[in-house]
C-alpha cells in the first residue's frame, strides 16, 4: 500500500497506528519523507508492506529513503533498512529507530522533562489567514505600506512557513504577514485597508444561510472581511520568546525565536 506517511506521527493517526501494531503483521515500511516522489505534489509518501495476520511481537524492516537517484529500490532497502521490533510501536508515538537509539530515548524520557511538560502544555498552532494572497506580502510591499502610513508597521509581522523552519534556524524569506486580528479598528490603518480592499470579494466570509452559486470568498465565521480568518486568541504569545517547529518533518527541526 502506498499512502501518506503523516499518520505515523500525528495525533489523528493514533487509531490507525494502533490497528497496524496489533491487528496485522508489518513486513516493511519504506518512508520517503518529504522527497518529491510525485512531481509538483507534496504527498509525503511511504510504502507499507503488511500481511493480514495478528502478531504479538512485530518484526519488520524500516527504511528511510534520503534521495531518489537510485536504480534499484530493493538494493537501497537492503543497504539502509533497519530491523525494527514491537518496542518501536509502543506508546502514543512510533519510534522507528535502531534498538540502541530507542534505548537512549527511553533513558532520556526517564531522566529528563518532556517539552510538553516543560511548557505546561502551552503549544499553539500558527496562523491560518484563509487567503494568503491578501495577507502575505514581500519586502517591497511592506516598505510601501509603511511609507504610506507609519502605523502600518504595527500590523506587519515576520512570517515563516513550515518549510522555512530548520534545525536551530529559519531560512530567510523576507515574507511578512498583515496581522489584522479580530477586533482591530481597520480605519486606523488606511494603507492596510487600501491594500486589503483589492481582495475584498475574495475575503468576505460566507453567510451562514448562503444558498446561491459557489461562494467566492472565505468560509463562514464571526470575522470581518479584513480580519484574519481564525480567532488566534493566543496571538500575544507570538510576541514572546518561543520554540517553533513545523508540524510535519522527517528530522528534528526545532528552533528558538525571540523576535516579535
Amino acid at each position: 500500500m502506498i499512502c501518506s506517511n503523516k499518520f505515523m506521527r500525528t495525533k489523528y493517526g493514533t487509531q490507525l497506528r494502533n490497528f497496524m501494531a496489533t491487528k496485522i503483521s508489518i513486513k516493511q515500511i519504506i518512508d520517503f519523507g518529504e522527497l518529491p516522489v510525485f512531481e509538483n505534489a507534496s504527498t509525503f509518501p511511504a510504502i507499507f508492506v503488511t500481511q493480514k495476520s495478528k502478531t504479538k511481537k512485530q518484526k519488520f524492516i524500516y527504511a528511510q529513503i534520503k534521495q531518489l537517484s537510485f536504480s534499484s529500490l530493493k538494493d537501497v532497502i537492503n543497504q539502509i533498512g533497519n530491523e525494527i521490533n514491537h518496542q518501536a510501536l509502543q506508546g502514543e508515538n512510533w519510534t522507528l529507530a535502531k534498538q540502541e537509539e530507542i534505548n537512549i530515548l527511553e533513558k532520556m524520557k526517564k531522566k529528563e522533562i518532556l517539552l510538553g511538560e516543560y511548557v505546561k502544555k502551552q503549544m499553539f498552532r500558527g496562523i491560518l489567514t484563509g487567503f494568503n494572497k491578501a495577507f502575505l506580502i514581500d519586502e517591497k510591499t511592506k516598505k510601501q505600506l509603511i511609507s504610506e502610513d507609519l502605523r502600518s508597521a504595527e500590523l506587519i509581522k515576520p512570517f515563516v512557513i513550515g518549510d522555512d523552519i530548520r534545525k536551530y534556524y529559519n531560512k530567510p524569506q523576507h515574507q511578512y504577514l498583515i496581522f489584522t486580528r479580530r477586533g482591530i479598528n481597520i480605519n486606523q490603518y488606511p494603507a492596510i485597508l487600501k491594500h486589503l480592499s483589492k481582495f475584498k470579494e475574495r475575503l468576505k466570509p460566507k453567510p451562514i444561510n448562503w444558498k446561491g452559486e459557489k461562494w467566492k470568498g472565505r468560509k463562514s465565521g464571526k470575522y470581518k472581511w479584513y480580519e484574519i480568518q481564525d480567532s488566534v486568541a493566543y496571538w500575544a504569545n507570538f510576541e514572546k520568546p518561543k520554540i517553533i517547529w513545523p508540524e510535519i518533518a522527517k528530522e528534528s527541526r526545532f528552533t528558538f525565536d525571540n523576535s516579535s
